[in-house]
């Protein structure tokens, strides 16, 4: 009876937008369209102030009013040298339409092919999200097989993490979480409450002023990931808590702090946990990696003023999943060849966002663009 209804109304719905395409003209229904397709895109985002989905909707955004058709259009990325040998076919379906539910897919058909590296150097990769979503997880690795992992997203990704770390004999080196956002630090408490043979050497993360951020924290924040991350690296005596200047070595790289939760962070009235977050580079014998993570615009004079020097890198994984986020003066002192969004498909279109912009910016730089379009991507880093 139900499905009846369903499908009564559905073809109600289709009637109704053919008197008004035949009244208005398929100019205007194309609007019509188009502006509904917006108003999902925002609804299912609406996370984006602090760069948070919330963990009830995962893959599937559900209507049982819109009916639009699906486009489908194919992209293939090329080879790019010295950077990663892959073949990627990215089928991205913009809606799918039926009168119950509306999917969004992003990279559904990937082949990638893992790059072949000498003693001396390393794999740098970054993940795409499997549901169509922003999100940050990296891995850096060795000739020997020894794992980095950085972030890892949301708790639904935990066993995506597992798979990747049980191909390094379930050994961690170190695991960094940059901070604890949904979007960063979910499958880190998925995994860390049970492990499941898994051995890692050292976590860094962020010296979190839990109570400020309590005060300060809006609905998008998901403040509870952040209690559950609290509870699990107090239970640990493996944690390290780093600061700015703070400079570690892992597997022959030099890690360095720029810029990590402090009293600047405290002082804010919004967006601490995106500002808290852990700005470092990573240097190899000939190579250097600064990751962003999320940090946002207000942060921006503090590590030009303090890290300026630092910035000469030749890899930038981009702040805030490049949206919404430090200015494109900020990226002006950043030398770099490649450069990472960690951003899927939808982030790029629309007014309300900033991707476009400013992957159009770092076009005219002609610098390499990893997006989730072409994930996974990886470079080799000496």
């Amino acid at each position: 009876m139900k499905r009846f209804f369903v499908e009564y109304r559905f073809v109600a719905i289709c009637c109704a937008l053919c008197m008004i395409a035949g009244l208005f003209g398929c100019a205007k229904y194309s609007e019509i369209s188009e502006d509904s397709l917006a108003l999902q895109i925002q609804q299912t985002n609406e996370y984006f102030e602090c760069s948070s989905f919330d963990e009830t909707t995962i893959s599937e955004v559900t209507t049982e009013e819109t009916t639009e058709e699906t486009t489908t259009e194919e992209e293939t990325t090329e080879e790019t040298t010295e950077v990663t040998t892959k073949e990627t076919t990215t089928e991205k379906t913009t809606v799918v339409t039926t009168t119950e539910e509306v999917t969004t897919t992003v990279a559904e058909t990937t082949t990638y092919t893992k790059p072949e590296i000498s003693r001396d150097q390393y794999i740098i990769t970054q993940y795409g999200d499997w549901s169509g979503k922003q999100h940050m997880f990296y891995t850096i690795e060795d000739y020997d097989g020894n794992l980095i992992v950085i972030d890892g997203g949301w708790s639904y990704e935990a066993d995506v993490v597992r798979s990747v770390i049980a191909e390094h004999d379930n050994h961690v080196s170190a695991r960094i979480i940059t901070h604890p956002h949904p979007d960063h630090a979910g499958a880190f408490n998925v995994i860390y409450q049970d492990l499941q043979g898994i051995v890692v050497d050292t976590v860094y993360t962020v010296d979190v002023n839990y109570d400020r951020y309590a005060e300060t924290a809006v609905a998008s924040d998901q403040y509870s990931v952040c209690e559950t991350f609290r509870s699990i690296i107090s239970g640990l005596n493996n944690v390290a808590v780093v600061h700015e200047n703070d400079e570690f070595s892992v597997l022959g790289l030099d890690f360095k702090v720029l810029h990590a939760w402090d009293e600047n962070v405290d002082a804010l009235s919004s967006a601490l946990c995106n500002n808290g977050s852990m700005v470092f580079t990573v240097t190899g014998s000939v190579n250097k990696m600064l990751f962003l993570a999320d940090v946002e615009d207000e942060m921006e004079d503090f590590i030009l003023a303090n890290h300026l020097a630092d910035l000469n890198v030749d890899f930038v994984q981009l702040a805030h999943h490049g949206n919404w986020a430090v200015s494109q003066s900020f990226y002006d002192n950043v030398s770099a060849s490649a450069v990472f969004f960690d951003a899927p498909g939808w982030l790029f279109s629309g007014s309300i966002y900033t991707a476009a912009a400013l992957k159009e910016y770092f076009e005219g730089r002609d610098v390499d663009i990893y997006t989730f379009y072409t994930e996974r991507n990886s470079v080799v880093f000496e």
